[in-house]
């Protein structure tokens, strides 16, 4: 916004005090017009406290593992115990503690070897090779716990290990062995999961294979399934303590618009009570996910909305409505439940909705950056953006592939549900995939990474405590599941390099005569520079180090009718509060 300002007051020096950045992003409207508390860039920065830090980042949970992974899940049990299993585009994990790494469940086929078996024995034999063939990845338990997981020759009950048992292990007598639950994902169709609370198990879907149910002890396809069991979905949701498949693929028939339920109280139950199925053919959408909202399930499509109720009288048992045309979902994961409402991704923003008739836009202010037609999304895989909800944060994270990337989303933006503001976060990874943790053990000092002042968190946060929220990370370009843990000051080792660039500030009338820049900072090699051309090209102000969050006066003499300031770094010590300058008007004649 232009200020302009009467000749008889242009050789008094004035003052511009910014008291915060933290109005969010703004990118829809000229760089002089938005709020002072705006900003054109904002990235890898953490609002809290009234003020920017640097944000934290993330480590690695587990080994490396068998196919890319694709989402987590924390499986609470009727007896409160508590599994967090992975499913990747080859196989299913379920995470250990105690040895800290991903085990593989069992699928299909198990047995037990015959006899111990010492560090560097690759052929052992085991009680029965029902089950098992030449090629499958397997499970053998250690006597520590792990799992030796390798790929096996199979001849009768002699299996031909491809790795042997590791140094310092052994397999004992009566060590069970596992036959890997086999997926053949994709990461174009994204994972879906629904605990079953009446059965005390998971269900899953990842759209490519039979849907499956684990128990605790097996993963299995889902039984009692119509069309022989023959029965694939893009997504499952339990509604009405009913289990619906959304989108299916029956005996080897699409059905991208149908509805598919089981009876109430009984998963296993296609045919009889209140089982059955309702095909949407009022548009020709295909249904991307379903989400519950109050007393209705909300079918989400291409296009699309509909709304669904459960009627069980005069011969109809659920009747569903369509409440939103000429917009939807661009993927499976692109809805944020909230309790009272979702928040969702469409093909022109990102909206909330409440279950009605309309949708409210959230997203005007970053609506080029994701949806305009110089935006950063990349059109040809909006089925792999996913979203999420992060409680601790009150924030809504969506997961996107730029413009630049090949193929996984390597591009964060966040929305704050309170303040109403967005800013990005580029990590260091891409992802596919997310999943929700409880952390197991208290963090202590020994744990944390860095000095006391670079950490963004205070001791006594409940964040660093037993059973505090954790977020999961699936990336696809190291098949590693990572822990977004609040404490970590880098991103897997890599340092998170932070950009603040505020908007321009402009007189139309007149010039500036910059004087004085000052800032309440705190940071290490804190890179500040002006740019006097729109953010075109860039000048080095200063290089800031101050261990001490304080004020800070910069002294610098020039002339121009615009200006506009950026801070990057890497540090994690980096906090902004407030800035300002002092300036004069210098006439234009």
């Amino acid at each position: 916004m232009a200020y302009p300002i009467a000749q008889g007051a242009a050789q008094r020096w004035k003052y511009r005090p910014i008291a915060n950045l933290l109005g969010g992003l703004n990118v829809a409207a000229q760089p002089d017009s938005i709020d002072d508390t705006q900003t054109i860039t904002l990235n890898n920065v953490l609002a809290k406290g009234g003020q920017l830090l640097s944000d934290s980042g993330y480590d690695t949970l587990g080994q490396v593992v068998v196919g890319q992974p694709q989402d987590t899940h924390q499986f609470k049990r009727l007896n409160q115990t508590i599994t967090n299993m992975l499913i990747t585009t080859s196989t299913v994990y379920k995470y250990d503690t105690i040895v800290s790494k991903w085990l593989l469940v069992k699928g299909t086929a198990s047995t037990t070897t015959t006899a111990a078996y010492a560090a560097g024995i690759t052929v052992i034999v085991v009680s029965s090779g029902a089950g098992f063939n030449t090629g499958d990845l397997v499970g053998i338990t250690l006597d520590n716990g792990d799992q030796l997981q390798t790929t096996v020759t199979v001849s009768g009950t002699t299996f031909t290990l491809a790795d042997a048992i590791p140094v310092g292990r052994s397999a004992l007598n009566g060590a069970a062995v596992i036959r890997a639950v086999v997926l053949n994902g994709n990461v174009d169709y994204q994972v879906s999961f629904v605990t079953i609370p009446g059965s005390d198990w998971v269900v899953f879907t990842n759209g490519v294979d039979i849907v499956k149910r684990y128990n605790g002890t097996d993963c299995i396809d889902v039984p009692g399934l119509p069309s022989s069991g023959n029965i694939i979905c893009r997504y499952v949701i339990l509604y009405n303590t009913a289990l619906f498949l959304l989108n299916t693929i029956e005996g080897g028939t699409n059905h991208p618009q149908r509805c598919r339920r089981s009876d109430q109280t009984d998963i296993t139950n296609w045919t009889t009570g209140t089982a059955g199925f309702d095909d949407l053919l009022d548009t020709a959408d295909i249904i991307h996910s379903g989400e519950l909202l109050g007393p209705y399930l909300i079918i989400y499509r291409d296009r699309s909305i509909a709304r669904g109720s459960f009627i069980g009288s005069s011969g109809l048992n659920y009747q569903f409505e369509t409440t939103i045309t000429g917009e939807g979902i661009i993927s499976s994961k692109a809805v944020v439940n909230l309790g009272d409402s979702h928040i969702i991704v469409g093909h022109a923003g990102v909206y909330m909705y409440h279950g009605d008739y309309s949708l409210t836009s959230l997203a005007d202010a970053v609506y080029n950056k994701l949806f305009g037609y110089s935006s950063d999304m990349h059109p040809s895989f909006h089925s792999r953006l996913f979203s999420l909800f992060v409680g601790e944060l009150n924030e809504v994270w969506i997961a996107y592939v730029s413009s630049t990337s090949t193929e996984y989303c390597d591009k964060f933006i966040r929305y704050h549900i309170k303040d109403k503001r967005w800013y990005t976060r580029t990590f260091a990874n891409s992802f596919i995939g997310f999943g929700f943790y409880e952390r197991q053990e208290t963090i202590t000092w020994n744990t944390l990474i860095g000095s006391w002042t670079a950490q963004t968190w205070a001791w006594a946060d409940r964040l660093l405590l037993s059973n505090a929220p954790v977020v999961h990370l699936c990336s696809a370009d190291t098949n590693q599941v990572y822990e977004y843990d609040y404490y970590s000051t880098l991103d897997n080792r890599t340092a998170i390099g932070y950009t603040v660039e505020t908007k321009d500030f402009t007189s139309v009338e007149s010039k500036y005569r910059l004087d004085m820049v000052e800032m309440f900072i705190r940071g290490t090699d804190i890179l500040l520079e002006y740019s006097t051309d729109s953010g075109h090209s860039w000048n080095t102000l200063a290089t800031i180090t101050q261990a001490t969050q304080d004020r800070l006066r910069l002294y610098k003499q020039l002339i121009t009718n615009r200006i506009r300031f950026r801070w990057t770094g890497s540090s994690p010590d980096f906090a902004l509060e407030w800035f300002g300058f002092s300036y004069k008007v210098e006439s234009l004649y």
